[in-house]
This record gives C-alpha cells, sequence and structure tokens, in this order.
C-alpha cells in the first residue's frame, strides 16, 4: 500500500483516480489545487504525486517542481487532458525533464496508472 496524493482541478478526476487506488488498497490524499497539494507533501510521507498539469494559480509544472524540492523520492506522476507544446516541447516531455517519473494523457488507462505507481513504489 502506497500513500498517493492526487492533484487535479476536475472534482470528476479526483473522485475518479482516488476509486481506482482505493479499491487497490493504496491510501489516497486528494487536494484540487497546487496551494493544497504543497500543504498535504509537506505534512505527510507521500510516495507518489499524481497531478494533472493544467489548472489554475500553482499548475502542475511548478508543483512537480516544489514536490522535486521538499523530496526527491517522491515518485510523480503527471497527467493532463489539455494543451500540446510548452516552450515548443511536447507538455508531456516538458514535465519529465521537469522531474516527473510518468506522464499520461487524460484519460488514462487505469493499468497504465496502476503499473507506474507498482514501478514507483517496489
Amino acid at each position: 500500500m502506497a500513500n498517493i496524493l492526487v492533484t487535479d482541478d476536475s472534482k470528476v478526476q479526483l473522485a475518479i483516480i482516488g476509486r481506482t487506488l482505493l479499491g487497490n488498497g493504496h491510501c489516497v490524499f486528494k487536494a484540487d489545487n497546487g496551494h493544497d497539494a504543497i500543504e498535504v507533501l509537506k505534512n505527510n510521507d507521500i510516495d507518489v504525486l499524481i497531478t494533472d498539469i493544467f489548472m489554475p494559480e500553482i499548475d502542475g509544472i511548478e508543483l512537480i517542481m516544489i514536490a522535486r524540492r521538499l523530496n526527491q523520492e517522491t515518485g510523480i506522476i503527471a497527467i493532463s487532458g489539455g494543451g500540446n507544446l510548452i516552450k515548443d516541447v511536447p507538455y508531456l516531455d516538458y514535465v519529465k525533464q521537469l522531474g516527473a517519473d510518468f506522464s499520461f494523457k487524460k484519460p488514462v488507462a487505469e493499468q497504465d496508472l496502476l503499473d507506474a505507481i507498482e514501478y514507483l513504489t517496489e
């Protein structure tokens, strides 16, 4: 069982991913914005951060960089359904350059997400 923080400004995505993770025995923390996610990261031992990229205020890109500064050991999975390029680089490649271990386009296949979590928590 891993401690997983899911951050997404979509309540629907939070519910879907949270339900999947709980059903597979993980402890799930949820945040619907980057500010709350940072507080969870600071106050809990999080094994894996799953974050949306495009969110208001603190976006997933900034959250990934902050999470890496707080704990190099936290696995990071970036997900997104919007956008295409950031600084002329495909955004899912860009977030890997910033420290994400995996990146997926929404909707994420349940098994792909679970496989990534298993890899990060071995």
